[in-house]
């Protein structure tokens, strides 16, 4: 027996679509509701779109917020204070190259090996770094290359 989170009706789980991410392979709303919701769209297609634009842009700001937080403390155990004081010390630029970010925030840079929270570092940096496994040795060969080859 599943509880219904529309109709809060306790039904049998035959009135529940499946829904392989949930624990219960099920749907959290009955058949019923759902096609209630889809009789919504179906009538007035255009209404619908501009509630669901409507809701977006007043709750927006907060899902972003929400996801942030909860992925900063789930991949980095970072609340969003902590991230946000990293940057203001870092003067909310790439602690490498030294730019603004762009579009992206910054990405907090981790040691893979030890699991431990660095720096905060713009995308091209950050991914620069991972893709020469932090390797000193490739670094510098890296850099040696770049000044052998530099016009002069």
């Amino acid at each position: 027996m599943i509880q219904c989170t529309k109709c809060l009706e306790i039904k049998s789980e035959e009135f529940f679509r499946k829904d392989l991410k949930k624990i219960n392979n099920k749907k959290s709303n009955c058949k019923n509701c759902e096609s209630k919701a889809d009789t919504r769209y179906k009538d007035n297609p255009e209404k619908e779109k501009q509630r669901v634009k409507s809701w977006r842009k007043t709750q927006g700001t907060n899902l972003k917020n929400t996801y942030k937080k909860w992925a900063l403390k789930k991949n980095y155990n970072l609340t969003l204070e902590e991230y946000n004081l990293k940057l203001q010390e870092q003067n909310g630029v790439c602690a490498i190259c030294k730019t603004p970010p762009n579009k992206k925030q910054l990405a907090v840079d981790h040691c893979h090996k030890t699991g431990k929270n660095r720096e905060l570092l713009c995308a091209n940096c950050n991914t620069s770094l991972g893709l020469l496994y932090d390797d000193l040795n490739i670094i510098t060969s890296l850099r040696n290359y770049i000044i052998k080859h530099q016009e002069k």
